[in-house]
């Protein structure tokens, strides 16, 4: 994470200050600051529903300005409810696959924010939720800014998982750490970029591609050109430690 070196991955679920956090903005869960509904379709008969709350203020002719916004967030099986959250994102991407880990158990995986990561047991329904402290963060907001996973990739053959995604306007980037119990971890990350090219200057973009044997591969651009990469698993071992 050579960009971001100070990232503090302590995990601000639940504590009090995300919980004021959450408070505050607890007022938006009426009618009258309801926006959206989306509903999901998922593997196994699931459905996950989403119902979007936003306050949002005019500051002159044509710019608002968001004052509270919340996702309640429902997953269903058979019309009844399995898992219910509040996710303080209102433009999430859901993930639409579930895990089969290698402890035997399924896990379906949310955000609960735009950072951090979020796992359901399905067979169990326990489930932890993971907010990194972050960046460089105002002292008033208990959150900064950190990778921001918009897709996962989980190799059963070594508990590795990939997160695909980025910085806040940044370039694309494959984020991996070690996933050996989803309900209990800390999200300890070795970025592909600063392997392959720790100076930044030539790739753009970085994408997953597939796992493979030992090795992950993932593909990147330059002048428009597609080019692979096989990142030895071995060396992200070594730089997790």
């Amino acid at each position: 994470m050579q960009l971001y070196e100070g990232d503090s991955y302590r995990n601000m679920y639940d504590t009090e200050e995300y919980n004021s956090m959450i408070e505050r903005q607890k007022y938006v869960l009426d009618e009258k600051y309801f926006s959206r509904r989306e509903i999901t379709e998922l593997p196994e008969g699931y459905i996950l529903e989403t119902a979007v709350y936003g306050d949002t203020e005019q500051v002159g002719k044509s710019h608002f300005v968001t004052k509270a916004a919340l996702v309640k967030c429902t997953l269903k099986r058979s019309g009844e409810t399995v898992h219910e959250w509040i996710s303080t994102y209102s433009h999430p991407r859901e993930f639409t696959e579930f895990i089969q880990h290698s402890n035997g158990h399924k896990y379906y995986p949310f955000h609960v924010d735009l950072y951090g990561i979020s796992f359901l047991e399905l067979d169990t329904l326990k489930v932890f939720n993971y907010v990194p402290e972050g960046y460089q963060h105002d002292s008033e907001y208990p959150l900064g800014e950190s990778f921001i996973i918009t897709d996962l990739h989980y190799d059963i053959n070594t508990d590795f998982i990939a997160f695909g995604g980025c910085f806040w306007a940044g370039t694309y980037d494959v984020m991996v750490m070690k996933l050996p119990d989803p309900l209990d971890f800390e999200m300890k990350m070795v970025g592909i970029h600063d392997i392959i090219e720790p100076d930044w200057d030539i790739y753009d973009d970085i994408d997953f591609a597939e796992w493979r044997g030992d090795k992950l591969l993932v593909t990147a651009y330059e002048n428009r050109d597609k080019v692979e990469f096989a990142v030895e698993i071995a060396e992200i071992e070594k730089r997790l430690k």
